[in-house]
């Protein structure tokens, strides 16, 4: 909270002289006022630098909402990850500083209003947006070792051609590389669908499984274990005994497949 109130005075200065360096306004800051010395105000400068508010942002309880969700947001503290999981397990984990901070601004009132709500549901909403991101590149990243993996394959078995880099430029084809088989001395093509996990499961949708299953023998799995960069390769038998069966009224849609790297 020290570099909090440091914070609210330096805005309050810079917002009436906005020419002023942040360095030579904090000098005059604790020239004119004693019991600034008391204050961080080397946090509230890095703090200042990082956060987007306006010009006329007040220290009400309403501005240290948007000020603790510009910080969230600009850091993205570790503990940020148990958002979704609900306000005890974030408590739980805060510093006193931080959870001062946050009570404060009445992020923790037992009877939350809806403005309160709305707070803690725009941070999960951020949460999502950040793991969605980290998904994507980290598929990214296992499509990329397929595409230098079928590389190597088709060097070793004489194929001249290239494994194609296909959902990088159509997404919906239903798979992410084209490379290449020998079946009885022809070419032919090898269809790739590559997941990526951090555990020993994947998720398998119904029309991911529909495009295996309708080229079946031409169609492969590439799993990759990350962050060890291990890979396993599963045919379509090999994942079928593991594909739900439609009943009466419901049809399935995802399924979560255990597996053994």
């Amino acid at each position: 909270m020290a570099a909090y109130s440091a914070f609210v005075t330096l805005h309050r200065y810079l917002s009436k002289s906005p020419e002023l360096e942040i360095a030579v306004a904090i000098d005059l800051i604790k020239n004119i006022n004693s019991d600034a010395h008391d204050l961080d105000y080397v946090g509230a400068a890095s703090i200042y630098q990082i956060v987007n508010l306006t010009d006329n942002w007040t220290a009400t309880k309403e501005g240290l909402r948007l000020f603790v969700f510009d910080l969230v947001k600009a850091t993205q503290p570790w503990w940020l990850r148990l958002v979704p999981y609900g306000r005890d397990k974030v408590r739980s984990a805060l510093e006193q500083d931080q959870f001062q901070c946050l009570r404060e601004a009445g992020l923790f009132d037992l009877v939350p209003d809806a403005e309160t709500v709305a707070w803690w549901d725009e941070i999960a909403g951020l949460v999502r947006g950040i793991v969605d991101t980290e998904k994507m590149i980290r598929a990214r990243e296992a499509e990329r070792l397929s595409l230098e993996h079928e590389r190597a394959r088709l060097r070793s078995l004489g194929i001249s051609k290239e494994p194609e880099w296909v959902s990088l430029e159509d997404n919906t084809l239903g798979y992410d590389i084209r490379s290449y088989d020998l079946a009885n001395g022809r070419v032919i093509n090898r269809l790739i669908e590559v997941k990526s996990t951090t555990s020993d499961s994947i998720f398998i949708t119904r029309n991911e499984w529909q495009n295996a299953s309708s080229a079946d023998q031409h169609y492969f799995f590439h799993v990759w274990k990350m962050p060890d960069k291990t890979v396993e390769e599963y045919s379509v038998s090999t994942i079928m005994p593991n594909i739900p069966v439609d009943q009466g009224l419901g049809l399935w849609q995802d399924v979560h497949v255990e597996l053994t790297f």
